[in-house]
């Protein structure tokens, strides 16, 4: 899953022939609700951020995919 979090910007699932969502990497993969209904996986970044209590762990994945991209290019 890291790999998509680098190098795609968007992320369609599908889970039984429905389309569950359409959005960035970092949003599907810290929305628990589609990982559980699309058997996804958390991130390790996503499960760090919550074991920390961060108030906001989506952004602070979104942000770390940000800064990785920068310091990639």
């Amino acid at each position: 899953m890291h790999l998509m979090l680098e190098y795609t910007t968007r992320a369609i699932v599908i889970s039984d022939a429905i389309k569950l969502a359409d959005d960035t990497p970092a949003n599907v993969l810290t929305d628990d609700h589609l990982i559980e209904a699309a058997s996804l996986k958390r991130t390790s970044l996503y499960d760090l951020a919550v074991r920390c209590g961060l108030d906001d762990p989506r952004g602070f994945v979104q942000r770390f995919i940000y800064y990785d991209r920068q310091v990639r290019a």
